[in-house]
């Protein structure tokens, strides 16, 4: 187990264990649109930990809008944290979307231990998925998307995320730099999916965070140190760089 994996698993224990004292709802109120009782057996089929995408992944993204309430959305988050990391193609385990129902929950408010959980599974969420390879995770933008929601100020998580030492941590930043392309310089802003629920500053700043001379040094410091059918993709961000010139 690597230690970005040893950390997210401690991340995730340490949000069981803040948010423990919420119990597994008996009742759920939601719109009539939805099945309330249907939606309650498939919740409480298992013990919390036990349950699988199939039971909480719709009710993930219906929380406190369709379905259920801030104190049900509690109970649940430590499993939707722990099964947004290996599946987060259903809408409630985007990180973005995370960190606007913990906003819509009013998440400033909850006791220091139970924010400190939150944050530290968003960070070691996004220290864990910039070091994988870009072909099998290519959301990190997205966890440094929530954390800012969240009020974390983006220059040192952006900071943090150039000194990774993991080769994989530049593919990341290069693909972002491919996906953004022309509004980097059309706007002067990050602009792409999700980001635009991410105050104006935080996305100005982000933009010239990649269009700094020392995002330009990192591309070119890992060109040598990804396999050779990477570097186009290092190669397309550095391009784009040069269009500054």
């Amino acid at each position: 187990m690597t230690a970005a994996e040893t950390a997210l698993r401690d991340a995730i224990e340490a949000c069981y264990r803040a948010f423990a004292e919420f119990p597994a709802p008996r009742t759920l109120v939601a719109s009539p649109l939805r099945d309330a009782k249907a939606i309650l057996r498939t919740l409480t089929a298992a013990p919390l930990r036990q349950l699988g995408e199939e039971n909480i992944g719709p009710y993930a993204g219906w929380a406190m809008t369709t379905v259920g309430n801030t104190r049900d959305y509690c109970h649940f988050l430590p499993r939707i944290f722990e099964l947004s990391i290996d599946h987060p193609h259903w809408p409630g385990a985007e990180p973005v979307i995370m960190a606007n129902k913990l906003v819509m929950a009013g998440w400033r408010d909850w006791p220091a231990e139970r924010r400190r959980a939150v944050i530290g599974f968003l960070y070691t969420a996004f220290v864990f998925t910039r070091t994988h390879h870009s072909d099998e995770r290519n959301d990190a933008s997205f966890w440094l998307a929530a954390l800012v929601i969240l009020g974390e100020p983006i220059a040192p998580l952006f900071e943090s995320w150039r000194a990774e030492p993991s080769p994989y941590a530049a593919l990341q930043i290069a693909l972002v730099l491919q996906w953004e392309g022309k509004q980097l310089y059309r706007h002067g802003e990050v602009r792409g999916a999700f980001w635009e629920d991410v105050d104006i500053d935080a996305r100005r700043m982000l933009a010239e965070l990649l269009l700094s001379d020392e995002t330009r040094a990192l591309l070119e410091t890992a060109m040598p140190r990804v396999a050779e059918e990477d570097r186009w993709l290092l190669d397309a961000a550095l391009a784009e760089l040069d269009r500054k010139s």
